[in-house]
């Protein structure tokens, strides 16, 4: 079981599937991180929100230090995913590397 001082970071935390995310883990206790481009969001929930783009690499690992786990809920344009996408992938990958924490992916297609 994981202990209520962990941080969770949700990278891409506006909406949809990143609303639900961050619900549970407030409703576990969690500490929880939003990280999105405009470092705004309506969650009637009390988290910590961070402005930084997901495809700044040291951004990432600045938005993660401290983190247990890292949830990627970026969801860029479908059109631009082949230009994106890449990036937002390592630049999560080198915040959560650098914290020793876990990398969590949600894929619509697993929800259908």
């Amino acid at each position: 079981m994981l202990e209520a001082s962990e941080l969770h970071v949700i990278i891409g935390a506006s909406g949809g599937t990143r609303s639900v995310i961050v619900r549970e883990l407030v409703a576990r206790g969690k500490r929880v991180r939003g990280v999105n481009r405009s470092g705004y969001t309506n969650f009637p929930f009390d988290i910590e929100m961070i402005q930084a783009h997901a495809t700044d690499s040291t951004r990432m690992r600045e938005v993660c230090q401290g983190v247990t786990v890292g949830y990627n809920r970026v969801n860029p344009p479908f059109t631009r995913w082949r230009e994106l996408f890449p990036a937002v992938m390592e630049a999560m990958i080198a915040g959560t590397a650098i914290a020793n924490a876990k990398l969590a992916i949600a894929d619509i297609q697993a929800m259908l």
